[in-house]
């Protein structure tokens, strides 16, 4: 992506782009790999992104949006569909799942667990004309959206809030604070437990990227609120843009509504998304294996190999 990126320490595309010489040069190989790309906000940004993938020798991209802004970009380089790289992630068992929802006093026979993630970007990845007012409103307009659920569901919902990366803690905490959830986090368990936790959630309702890749790997149907492109475009990918939400229209009441709706169809809702994320894990696996073979002996053609399950 081209956000902040003069700045090594955020964007680490500068950095890669003054290194490809030295890969030629040492003959290191260079995979753009599983990869999201975007936005590219400054034109420089554009152009060393261009001759960056130009210089790969593989290139797998996770998602529709990408390849379509590779191309934009004039990437000449084969573009290979495959999947995040977290469809491969190792899930923990159903009895670790329980333990955990033990743990934090969550009770799960009798009742229906609503997964729900915020994170701490908000709005900073979107336009200006799609940010929203202030952070406050946005989260007491989801909170609203739970409550929501709780009143009119059929079942007897119960709110988990699933904070996937140490820094989006606060917010969390804040989110918490207003739906009296519990918070099941990074810091003190790992990506596998906390799938496996999701895994015994019926729907997420997520901000993070991968709060929602998680969450669609284990089997749980998605609703997204999008923070940044990429989120909105998964939700295109899964074909269901109609559950790709805008922040604006969440802080406006809209997610109140679409919430209740996407609870009360999430089986048809899982049905869609499903078949779709069983070809993204395949193609994530499938792209495991041949990036090992390929570094492994070099004699493998990984772009023929990798078309193959397209």
């Amino acid at each position: 992506f081209g956000k902040g990126f003069w700045n090594p320490a955020f964007n680490f595309l500068i950095t890669l782009f003054l290194l490809i010489p030295f890969f030629k040069i040492f003959r290191c190989k260079l995979v753009c790999y599983n990869c999201g790309i975007g936005p590219f906000p400054v034109p420089v940004s554009r152009t060393a992104a261009r001759i960056l993938m130009n210089a790969c020798d593989l290139i797998t991209l996770r998602d529709e949006d990408s390849r379509d802004l590779a191309l934009d970009l004039g990437v000449t380089q084969e573009l290979v569909l495959t999947g995040d790289s977290a469809f491969t992630n190792p899930i923990s068992s159903a009895e670790r799942a329980s333990a955990i929802l033990k743990e934090n006093n969550i009770q799960e026979s009798g009742n229906h667990l609503l997964g729900v993630n915020v994170t701490v970007y908000i709005d900073s990845w979107l336009q200006p004309g799609e940010r929203v007012s202030g952070k406050d409103a946005l989260f007491q307009a989801i909170a609203d959206a739970v409550e929501h659920v709780k009143k009119n569901a059929s079942e007897s919902v119960i709110p988990i809030i699933f904070c996937t990366q140490p820094m989006d803690e606060g917010v969390s905490k804040q989110l918490s604070s207003l739906i009296q959830a519990p918070i099941i986090d990074n810091s003190r368990y790992l990506s596998h437990d906390i799938q496996a936790v999701m895994q015994k959630t019926e729907l997420l309702v997520g901000m993070r990227f991968h709060s929602l890749i998680l969450a669609s790997a284990v089997g749980t149907p998605i609703i997204g609120m999008n923070y940044a492109p990429k989120v909105r475009g998964y939700l295109r990918l899964l074909r269901c843009p109609e559950y790709g939400i805008e922040l604006q229209e969440v802080a406006s009441g809209v997610l109140k509504e679409k919430l209740l709706a996407g609870w009360n169809v999430r089986k048809e809702l899982l049905s869609k998304q499903a078949p779709i994320v069983k070809k993204l894990t395949e193609g994530a696996h499938f792209a495991a294996s041949e990036l090992e073979n390929l570094l492994g002996c070099g004699s493998v053609n990984a772009v023929e190999a990798a078309r193959a399950i397209r």
